[in-house]
């Protein structure tokens, strides 16, 4: 199995292309295919990108290279080699044949678990047509913020790790929630690192957090049971996936099902909803605020 840039025109614009191609395609036909094909070849700054194996093509990917962010306009496999980590592949080869560290791309719930499996950090929009709403997501990868990914740890948290734990939940707790709460007296007088600390030093909290180290402890999460509690990485590496595996590591290895997530704080939703959760009609108040918290289940 190879992938390589590809400028044969005869092989792109084949039946045989099309059929692989068409799974990234809205309504797609073969004039259709053909159409959007042409105008790719024709520009300068796209890239096609073709994986074959056994003199066949088992995927397609389109590269455009313009502006200060590559991006993928289309990524392809052929239906009968898929879970085999063909897409993945063809991603870290035209990467590496084009020497870039960084990539967007645009896409729909049904194909963002791919990107986010790939490690690219996503983001909810909402784009409007004539004709509605329609649901998409930006997808961002740093190969560099990766790479240093890979060689954390999800482990279970220990005494030597609170004074970690208490930074990344006192300053993204103060980042992110005093615009919204507009309390200063709790932001800068009760939430404070040695008493954060001493309150999650308890066996029964720590026992349930787990955390996200690769030399540095970068991120935690919380579990009470089938609830995710918490989930906070430190500001200095956001967009870094950490987050995503936190959450995706949990997903896989407990038996969570919900989380409160904060109304106002939009961003910890589109997150959630990235990853496979949904917003219920289930609500409460924030203990001792008027600010609303909303349920959120897989």
């Amino acid at each position: 199995m190879e992938t390589a840039f590809c400028n044969d025109r005869e092989r792109l614009l084949s039946q045989e292309a099309y059929l692989v191609y068409r799974a990234c395609m809205y309504a797609p036909d073969f004039k259709k295919y053909k159409e959007k094909m042409e105008a790719f070849l024709s520009e300068p700054c796209v890239r096609v990108y073709l994986c074959e194996e056994e003199g066949e093509t088992a995927g397609l990917l389109v590269l455009k290279r313009s502006g200060e962010l590559p991006e993928i306009l289309g990524i392809a496999v052929a239906e009968q080699r898929r879970g085999r980590g063909i897409g993945s592949d063809m991603i870290r080869q035209a990467m590496k044949a084009e020497g870039i560290a960084r990539l967007s791309a645009q896409t729909d719930a049904d194909a963002v678990g791919f990107y986010q499996k790939c490690g690219f950090s996503t983001e909810r929009e909402e784009v409007r047509y004539p004709d509605g709403v329609s649901v998409r997501y930006r997808c961002f990868l740093d190969a560099a913020a990766r790479k240093a990914g890979e060689t954390g740890v999800i482990r279970k948290a220990r005494l030597e790790d609170l004074s970690r734990i208490a930074e990344i939940l006192v300053f993204v707790k103060r980042i992110k929630f005093r615009p919204i709460f507009q309390d200063d007296e709790y932001s800068f007088g009760e939430l404070q690192v040695l008493r954060v600390a001493k309150q999650y030093g308890k066996a029964e909290i720590l026992e349930k957090i787990l955390v996200y180290d690769d030399g540095i402890v970068k991120g935690l999460i919380h579990i009470e049971g089938e609830e995710i509690a918490q989930l906070y990485v430190d500001y200095f590496f956001w967009r870094s996936g950490i987050g995503s595996a936190l959450l995706e590591y949990v997903k896989e290895h407990f038996p969570v099902r919900f989380l409160w997530a904060i109304e106002k704080n939009t961003d910890a939703i589109r997150f959630y909803e990235a990853h496979g959760f949904h917003r219920t009609q289930e609500k409460k108040f924030e203990e001792g605020t008027d600010e609303s918290l909303v349920k959120m289940e897989l």
